[in-house]
């Protein structure tokens, strides 16, 4: 076995002194048993290009890199922006109504969001990085609130009016004062 700054070929037990690298040389690969140290000129990359010793590569989908230099490497796009094209100097921004999590090829439409029950509000939002939005369950606190103002009544979209469900409208003494729409039966 070889000491510190020391190698040998491969099947031989002469060790031999690690190649120093000299002037604007880098190590490209290091000194270590059965290989000596591999030197090399930094080279100079561009724009949407990473450097890997002696050679650039470009950034793949979904990452990018603005600058130029001799130790340059991709990064991901940041969340709500997406990177669609290889060899990228920057990345694009979602559109309104539209999401991407961080390192993202495309954005995401947002749509209309989850389809809620009649007793349940979209809680969360959609844009930048995620979609949050979820159901989530309303609860009221009187007896007395015409359903009519419930902001989660379903009746209003498809042109009928909301009314209080009361006990007598219903064969299940659980939907009391839950809203209906007008002429149709009580909504689970």
């Amino acid at each position: 076995s070889c000491g510190g700054n020391q190698w040998a070929p491969s099947g031989s037990s002469s060790c031999r002194t690690c190649t120093s690298c000299r002037g604007s040389e880098i190590e490209l690969e290091g000194c270590g048993s059965g290989s000596d140290r591999v030197c090399g000129v930094p080279v100079f990359c561009g724009p949407g290009q990473a450097s890997a010793g002696s050679y650039c590569y470009n950034c793949n989908i979904g990452k990018y890199q603005p600058s130029s230099g001799t130790n340059v490497q991709c990064l991901d796009c940041p969340a709500g922006k997406k990177g669609n094209t290889q060899r990228a100097s920057s990345c694009t921004p979602c559109g309104s109504n539209e999401y991407a999590p961080a390192g993202s090829a495309t954005c995401t439409s947002c749509g209309s969001g989850p389809n809620c029950g009649w007793n349940e509000e979209v809680v969360g939002d959609c844009g930048g990085g995620s979609d949050s939005r979820r159901c989530q369950v309303t609860t009221t606190t009187t007896t007395t609130t015409r359903a009519s103002s419930y902001p989660f009544c379903k009746c209003q979209e498809f042109g009928f009016l909301c009314q209080e469900c009361t006990k007598r409208d219903c064969r299940d003494s659980a939907c009391a004062y839950e809203p209906i729409c007008s002429g149709l039966p009580c909504q689970f």
